[in-house]
């Protein structure tokens, strides 16, 4: 009875804290690292600042467009028409209809002195859009890499925290034979104990680094289809 109860205080395989999808935290890894390696830059496609970006290059070529055709000169066509005593040869008696057709241009010179300087203001604007759009891939870039390189490490160091729990649990295993023999005290079967399972939650505490790592990648890339 008492070695049941000791059983069910020190069982070894019931301590087992697991972090959800896990398998497949790894997997997305090695995918986002994939398409990091390959994709040169659109991996950061569906972030919605590309979209910023790009209204704004919109919006500067708009205005650029608008300040040209201020510039210009309009021409228009226009016809008049009408019926009358007299028409249009005053010297004819009686009603007779008559119309005139024309063209009408004007230009409106003032335009071109500002067109300059709107060009201008437009070119750095459009500098500044760009400049900004390379610092955001910049620096996309340098966390998506620094953070695949935290999660490959991590998935090592997870790999060496397996081989050390199962060394404990055999060290476990024997001082539980060595305790139960009464060749070894309940103070140094117990640190034993406590050994093991600062080793499991080393383990966990590491896979729940791994996970954060992994919904940074994801935030970074803007992708929540997270496989279950």
């Amino acid at each position: 009875m008492a070695n049941d109860t000791l059983s069910r205080l020190i069982g070894l395989k019931d301590f087992n804290l697991e972090i959800p999808s896990f398998e497949n935290c790894k997997e997305e890894l090695f995918k986002f690292e994939f398409d990091f390696e390959n994709s040169r830059g659109n991996i950061f496609s569906k972030r919605p600042e590309l979209d910023y970006f790009y209204l704004r290059k919109e919006e500067a070529q708009t205005q650029k467009k608008l300040e040209l055709s201020k510039s210009l000169p309009y021409v228009d066509a226009f016809v008049q028409g009408g019926y009358g005593n007299p028409g249009l040869n005053m010297l004819k008696n009686g009603t007779d209809s008559f119309y005139i057709v024309g063209l009408r241009f004007t230009w409106d010179f003032s335009n071109l002195y500002s067109k300059y300087q709107q060009d201008e203001l437009i070119r750095k604007e459009q500098l500044q859009i760009g400049s900004l759009e390379d610092e955001f891939y910049l620096n996309a870039k340098i966390s998506l890499n620094s953070n695949i390189k935290t999660a490959k490490s991590l998935i090592f160091q997870l790999s060496q925290d397996d081989e050390i729990i199962a060394l404990q649990e055999k060290i476990v295993l024997n001082s539980k034979a060595k305790f139960l023999n009464g060749v070894l005290s309940i103070n140094d079967f117990l640190s034993d104990v406590n050994q093991f399972y600062i080793a499991k939650l080393q383990r966990s505490y590491r896979q729940i680094q791994f996970l954060s790592i992994i919904y940074q990648i994801k935030q970074l890339v803007n992708e929540w289809n997270l496989r279950n």
